[in-house]
């Protein structure tokens, strides 16, 4: 047991170890044997780390404004498995009969994950409005889209609208896909013109090997008194990536919304 305990020094901070390395060994050397000492030196680690944990929820913040400005997902991983750490450790203080500890760390993560998900929510909220432009990029991550052409063909019905477009990956390994996504038209009254199935046309979700382009199209039937019309993309389900600041996901609004002029 008192090889288990020493080894669980790893936990406490480097600067204590440091300072008090020398006495906590001896410390362990003259205690009882038993699973007591390993309990006691976990629990005090925990303590220690306590403040910086509860901070988790905080990182989390940080981490999607980073996240949102490219090459963040990584640290949002990394600060939600912290924030995860607080909870983890307000619950092992209550069932250790710290509970006074246990409420404070519990506390403080709770108003931290409230902040995190008001401005999450009002970041949601912002409107994505732009011009769509034939030739110009369009991200998410590292998955982009552009525009080569549109062209308009009256029906019966109204409009026919196909759309050339080129996805292309930004990565530098490993496959690409907007697996999971959905693009359409929309209108100045917020009515959907859904893609229209193309057999002869690859899926919008295929597979991209990096930096190699693939050309496709995308077909949308539109009623003759639809006006304004504006192409729309967003995702039809909650994913990891929604819960970095900016993303509309949360409230089921499109991440790309461009105005076809």
């Amino acid at each position: 047991m008192k090889r288990v305990a020493r080894r669980l020094a790893a936990l406490y901070p480097a600067r204590w170890r440091r300072r008090y390395g020398d006495e906590f060994d001896a410390l362990i050397e003259d205690s009882p044997p038993g699973w007591r000492v390993v309990v006691d030196v976990f629990k005090e680690a925990l303590n220690m780390r306590i403040r910086a944990l509860s901070l988790g929820a905080l990182g989390l913040l940080l981490a999607g404004m980073i996240a949102r400005s490219g090459g963040g997902s990584i640290l949002l991983l990394i600060v939600m498995l912290a924030s995860l750490s607080s909870v983890l450790a307000a619950v092992a203080f209550f069932f250790n009969g710290e509970r006074r500890l246990a409420g404070r760390v519990f506390y403080r993560w709770s108003i931290g994950a409230a902040v995190y998900l008001a401005i999450v929510v009002v970041g949601a909220m912002l409107p994505r409005d732009a011009i769509l432009r034939t030739g110009a990029p369009y991200c998410e991550d590292d998955w982009c889209m552009s525009f080569d052409r549109i062209d308009k063909t009256p029906t019966g019905a109204g409009v026919s609208y196909r759309l050339d477009v080129r996805l292309f990956s930004l990565a530098n390994h490993g496959l690409r896909s907007a697996k999971g996504a959905s693009v359409y038209l929309t209108d100045e009254r917020n009515r959907r013109f859904p893609l229209v199935y193309d057999a002869s046309a690859i899926p919008l979700d295929v597979a991209l090997e990096p930096k190699e382009p693939v050309e496709t199209s995308l077909t949308f039937d539109v009623p003759s008194d639809a006006k304004d019309l504006f192409f729309a993309g967003g995702m039809d389900h909650i994913r990891y990536a929604s819960f970095m600041i900016g993303s509309p996901d949360l409230l089921r609004q499109p991440i790309l919304k461009l105005r076809i002029q």
